[in-house]
């Protein structure tokens, strides 16, 4: 047999052992890596665990549950869950014994949500407290401390997670989650480049929040003066004299209150 062959199956093996090809990861991390950001921006865990946890329980997004379902995370249906679920094949461990079992998985309308219920599952109790205390760039730590607490009965669970964040550089998005919650600008040439793409999806989905929140409080507080600025003209219409009675208006806020009464109506009070 030619060693060329040897040489080219050496180079394949790798991919083909995990299932995944480089243009998988590099598809993911464009496609999420931007969920991991956001949830690492409001429940302070690292992207990279986020990201590695996503691409490994969802078999880097291609997984029945994950495709059917918005389910990355293999999130199970227990008896607190009042939402749709679907009954699927699971792996499990018991005293390092590989066992397959059928569960009831959640099922989710978008995929962001299976990650906000990951990441808010983390953050809630006790059983994951001491995670917290890792920080944001200590993915080994979470790794380990992950497996440690229980949230998963492979016992290379942790293993396959740093290994997962150091082959494909998951940590660069635990920096740039960083920078962007403190406005710190992001220079692409320090990461590392199979990820550039991913993070200029990354800045231009934030960008893209930050603008639309922004015109929303602009189109909110453009409604509350037009809104002012009616009751002004009703209030000076309709302001006159009747029979021993007269209108009062007070203060032209937006809701003044009075005695516990809103003001924005008109009120007839007697001369006394």
């Amino acid at each position: 047999m030619p060693k060329y062959y040897f040489r080219l199956l050496f180079i394949l093996l790798p991919f083909s052992t995990f299932g995944y090809s480089p243009e998988d990861v590099t598809s993911f991390t464009e496609d999420y890596a931007y969920i991991a950001v956001q949830q690492m921006m409001e429940f302070d865990i690292p992207a990279s665990i986020i990201l590695a946890q996503a691409f490994l329980e969802s078999k880097h997004g291609q997984s029945d549950l994950a495709q059917d379902s918005n389910n990355f995370f293999g999130i199970k249906a227990k008896n607190d869950w009042d939402g749709p679920y679907v009954v699927m094949k699971s792996v499990e461990y018991k005293k390092h014994k590989r066992i397959v079992k059928k569960s009831k998985f959640r099922k989710y309308a978008y995929p962001e949500d299976s990650w906000h219920d990951h990441s808010a599952f983390l953050a809630s109790g006790n059983r994951y407290r001491r995670l917290f205390e890792q920080g944001l760039f200590n993915y080994k730590g979470w790794a380990h401390g992950l497996q440690k607490a229980g949230y998963a009965t492979d016992p290379r669970y942790a293993k396959k997670l740093i290994n997962l964040i150091e082959k494909h550089h998951f940590n660069d998005f635990d920096k740039v989650g960083f920078q962007l919650a403190h406005h710190i600008p992001i220079h692409l040439d320090a990461l590392h480049p199979n990820n550039h793409q991913a993070i200029r999806v990354i800045q231009g989905t934030l960008e893209g929040v930050a603008a639309n929140v922004s015109e929303r409080e602009l189109l909110k507080e453009q409604a509350a003066a037009e809104q002012r600025v009616t009751e002004s003209i009703r209030f000076n219409q309709e302001e006159e004299m009747v029979a021993g009675k007269f209108y009062i208006y007070l203060s032209e806020e937006p809701k003044p209150i009075i005695r516990g009464v809103e003001t924005d109506k008109l009120y007839k009070m007697a001369i006394r």
